[in-house]
Order: C-alpha cells, then structure tokens, then sequence
C-alpha cells in the first residue's frame, strides 16, 4: 500500500517509531538532523504528518542532546542595572517618534520609574531641542517626583547636548547613555513602548488622528496594570491603593461602609526590591 509514491506505514504495533529508529539512530544513519531524517524516511516510507513526527522524534532524542554541540553564538550574561534604592530615583526615558499628526503633536516622550514601573506619557513634538525637553523634564518629572539621581536612555542628540548635560549637572544627575536596541539597560522603556503602541493601535480611530486624546487613558491602563517583575500595579507601588474606576450605588436600605487601610510604603518598595532580585536571580 503506497502513499505519494512511497511505502504507507500505519500508525499501529510501533511501526513508524521502527522507522525512524533505523534511519536515525542506527550506526549508518548517525543521528541526523531534523530535515537529512525526514529525507532518509521519505526515500521509502511516507505517512500522514510525517515531518512533524520526525521534528518531535529528534528533539527528544538524548543522544542527539549529549552528543551535538551548538554552532550558535554562546549566551551571554547581561549586565544588569542595580535596583533602586527608592522610587522615582532611577527612571529610563526614550521617545515614540514619527506618528500620524494628533492635536498638534508628533511624539511621545515616555519616562519609566525602575522602582515601581510607573510611566509617564508626554505629548511632544518632532522637533524637540534640548531645551524643551528639559521643560518637560521639569514640568512633568521634576515638579512632581523631585530630582532622580539616574537617568537611562539610549537617545541622541537631545540627551548628550551640551544644554541637558549642564542640566542634569545642575540637578546633580547622573546620565547613562546606551547604544540603541540594549534589553539590559533601557529595555525597560522598550517593552513600555510597546505596550503603548499597541494600546494606541486598538483603540484609536481608522484615520489614527485621536491618539493625542488616548494617551491619558493608556497612561492610566499601564499604570492600573500590574507588572509582571514587581507583581504589582505601578498605581499601588507608588500610592498604596488602587484607584476607583467603578462607580458605586448607594443602597437607602443598607448602607455599604468602605474599609479603610493604611500601607506602609517603605514594606511596599521592599517587596518590589525583593521582586526585582527574584526576576534578575532567574534571568
């Protein structure tokens, strides 16, 4: 009984394992790989599926895995950034750039707390120069959470003039520079931004025009979302409770009393800490 030209073997009594043992872990086989396997067997023998059977027969060969080495180049061990001390004391900021006009603007600056994974969205424009980037820098970071003693960003221009330097020497900050695509320093920001544009895809309208009027919301969802390395929303991390998004109906009949509790911040940011070293201890 043949199947495409070649010998059907039925899926009954170990019939096709037989047949992969022959052609693959026999001495004149030599555990071959994946795609010299499938053509061995499918000189003679064919039956439905059979390149996947043979996928799942190598890797789960032992042989194969002790015996072959990996051509590959080696992993390496990324050199990861020391976890805060407090939050809003190391941020990482990078910029979303080169969207449709919205309101007036172009760009997104966007400023990630290492702590407690909050993020800030910015409205900003294309041409951006170093002084109005640090007008942002202090209308929305500065006023708001102080002077962070470690900024992270892979940018620029904008970042490197001689302007933000003699800022971030004035605010007695310290500026880290990365080249660009680094997950070890500023993929923080990078999974961010993600995140964000994927929120602005959904959810903006069809001429994607709106997405100025969206930022605030996507700002409020991240931060109401918790992070997958603290456990926790950055909302809770930096204020100790969840914000309201729900409305509630008073009861006349039964008066609903809410319960009041107090969070101790400082147990709350060693919990992240301790939730940091856990993420970087597995990596």
């Amino acid at each position: 009984m043949y199947y495409e030209g070649q010998l059907f073997v039925p899926n009954t009594n170990d019939l096709r394992l037989q047949v992969l043992k022959a052609n693959h872990d026999h001495v004149l086989a030599g555990h071959p790989g994946q795609s010299k396997t499938y053509h061995l067997v499918h000189r003679e023998f064919n039956w439905p599926n059979l390149r996947e059977f043979v996928s799942d027969y190598i890797q789960s060969c032992n042989v194969c895995r002790r015996n072959k080495a990996r051509y590959h180049k080696p992993y390496g061990l990324l050199k990861q950034l020391p976890i805060p001390l407090r939050s809003w004391e190391s941020i990482s900021m990078d910029f979303i750039e080169q969207l449709p006009p919205s309101g007036g603007y172009t760009d997104i600056l966007v400023v990630v707390d290492r702590l407690t994974k909050q993020a800030l969205f910015i409205l900003t424009i294309r041409s951006l120069d170093a002084t109005m980037l640090a007008e942002l820098f202090i209308k929305h970071v500065f006023s708001k959470y102080g002077v962070p003693s470690h900024v992270t960003s892979n940018r620029g221009t904008e970042f490197v003039s001689k302007f933000f330097r003699s800022l971030a020497n004035a605010l007695d900050m310290r500026l880290h520079f990365t080249s660009g695509y680094h997950p070890e320093a500023d993929g923080q920001t990078e999974c961010t931004n993600q995140t964000l544009e994927q929120f602005l895809r959904i959810y903006c309208n069809y001429q994607q025009l709106d997405w100025s009027l969206l930022l605030p919301l996507a700002e409020f969802v991240y931060n109401n979302t918790p992070s997958s390395t603290t456990g926790v929303s950055p909302f809770y991390a930096n204020k100790g409770y969840h914000p309201k998004i729900q409305l509630q109906v008073e009861n006349d009949a039964r008066i609903m009393e809410a319960d009041s509790f107090v969070t101790d911040l400082r147990l709350v940011h060693d919990d992240l800490k301790r939730a940091i070293e856990d993420v970087q201890h597995r990596y």
